[in-house]
């Protein structure tokens, strides 16, 4: 679905919040386009969170759907995919909503997907259980996990280019 990003009285266009629930016969979720500064945005949720890439595959942000429950944990899961653009990044400031980053109880980088997991990126998620790292990580930066005190458990796929192109950042799983 293509359209707006905001209505005129500046609020979310209603055809994008329709999309937030929505799903095909094909597909659990139905993506959103919109275009912003130029740039176009896919946009999906899972009926708790959204998520949103640019055109160039970065995740731009993940923050909750209006309306999700207030205490409910969250499994987030970043993908392969968001509609047909490939994920390929995550943007400094994706996380940057507080309350949803302190619901997340478990974290799947899926296979085939962003590359490096930036430093800093998950720091102080303090319920943050278990977290899976796909095979496309190649790099888990500086403090990326640091202050996760209740992250228990870590698996890890065999990175695609092998382990010795595999880096770890100082810190990055400090609690």
């Amino acid at each position: 679905v293509k359209g707006p990003e905001l209505d005129r009285s500046k609020s979310i266009a209603t055809p994008r919040k329709t999309t937030w629930d929505a799903n095909t016969a094909v597909s659990e979720v139905v993506p959103y386009l919109y275009v912003k500064n130029g740039l176009e945005y896919y946009e999906v949720s899972d009926g708790t969170y959204l998520l949103c890439v640019d055109n160039k595959g970065v995740l731009t942000s993940c923050t909750l759907k209006d309306g999700a429950g207030s205490t409910d944990m969250i499994d987030l899961v970043i993908p392969e995919k968001v509609g047909n653009t490939k994920v390929t990044g995550i943007a400094s400031d994706c996380f940057s909503d507080d309350d949803m980053n302190q619901r997340v109880r478990t974290l799947t980088i899926e296979d085939n997907s962003i590359s490096i997991i930036n430093d800093g990126a998950f720091k102080g998620w303090k319920k943050l259980q278990k977290a899976y790292i796909g095979n496309s990580v190649s790099k888990i930066g500086a403090s990326a996990f640091e202050g996760c005190e209740s992250l228990i458990d870590v698996t890890f796929n065999t990175p695609l280019g092998g382990h010795d192109s595999f880096t770890i950042g100082t810190d990055a799983f400090k609690t």
